[in-house]
């Protein structure tokens, strides 16, 4: 996730799809790491909160979208915003025949898989609608090889995550790797570059002010009598408005903290622990500049998932 696919799930890790919503997005974001890499590798040790919140709002669009299309006759969003609650968001309890395309009742569905994967796809601006139907399509012989290696419910290694690349890489056809290899960069005006430009500064120096905090905080709670020594694996929440707002002008207001959620590890290969974090955000650089502890998480069966990687 640091390096290889914090920019595909981002941009296409949706959790839509044949398997259980994690699994979803992890097929997901595999499959369009490998059909769409990006030239240039970036490390990363903070996900952007923002970009988070967007994809899984976009999911939810994609995810109201497959069963409002594939039930179009008998189903309101309302009705399909029930039917994924009550499910937990997993298309294969939200709709019954969804692995049996060609058994369908024409008095209850009103399209096919395929057709309201790309219904889905467009809903939630996947970046690739077309292709992403084409991978989420039932006759896709991929999806059992994915099932196997995401069917139990639990952590998937890396060498795992190797192999499904592997076979999800060879799912693509010569063609869309030739058009994949062809797109055009559009060049933008000065106003845009400029704007641009500023925003990946912000992006670097929030990220920099963030990682900086946790893992001074990390510092502090590893110095604590029997508790062993962590070092950050990956920031993957934060949320700067924390007490407050406090105004100090007619235009400018402060937050006194932020709460952060982060992954820390005890020794390279060790699974990663759930982190919780305060911190002031008025720079302070002592001991008073906040906490952090470990979160317990549910034990299996659950919900819970990981995926955790070190590439």
């Amino acid at each position: 996730l640091r390096s290889q696919y914090h920019h595909s799930l981002l941009q296409a890790g949706h959790c839509y799809g044949p398997l259980d919503p994690v699994s979803n997005i992890i097929l997901n974001t595999i499959w369009y790491s490998q059909a769409y890499p990006l030239t240039k590798k970036v490390d990363l040790e903070a996900i952007s909160t923002g970009g988070l919140f967007r994809i899984a709002v976009r999911s939810f669009y994609g995810l109201v979208s497959f069963l409002c299309t594939r039930c179009a006759t008998h189903l309101s969003p309302d009705q399909a915003m029930q039917r994924l609650q009550a499910s937990g968001a997993d298309l294969r309890i939200a709709d019954p025949n969804h692995l049996d395309d060609d058994n369908n009742d024409d008095a209850m569905v009103s399209a096919s898989v395929e057709q309201a994967y790309a219904a889905a796809a467009a809903a939630a601006f996947h970046p690739k609608p077309r292709d992403q139907a084409e991978l989420l399509r039932p006759s896709n012989p991929m999806l059992r090889m994915a099932s196997h290696y995401l069917k139990d419910g639990g952590k998937l290694s890396g060498m795992d995550a190797d192999h499904l690349a592997e076979c999800l890489f060879y799912s693509i056809s010569e063609l869309e790797q030739t058009e994949h290899a062809e797109t055009n960069i559009e060049a933008v005006n000065k106003l845009t570059y400029g704007r641009m430009d500023r925003l990946i500064n912000d992006f670097w120096n929030e990220h920099a002010a963030v990682v900086g905090m946790v893992k001074s905080l990390i510092d502090v709670y590893s110095r604590q009598p029997g508790v062993p020594k962590y070092e950050l694996h990956l920031i993957c929440g934060v949320n700067k408005y924390v007490d407050g707002p406090v105004y100090t002008g007619p235009f400018t207001r402060i937050y006194h903290y932020s709460h952060i959620n982060f992954l820390a590890t005890k020794s390279a290969g060790a699974p990663p622990t759930l982190f919780f974090a305060e911190c002031r955000n008025d720079g302070t650089q002592t001991q008073e500049m906040g906490w952090c502890c470990p979160v317990d998480v549910p034990s299996p069966g659950t919900g819970m998932r990981s995926f955790s990687l070190a590439t």
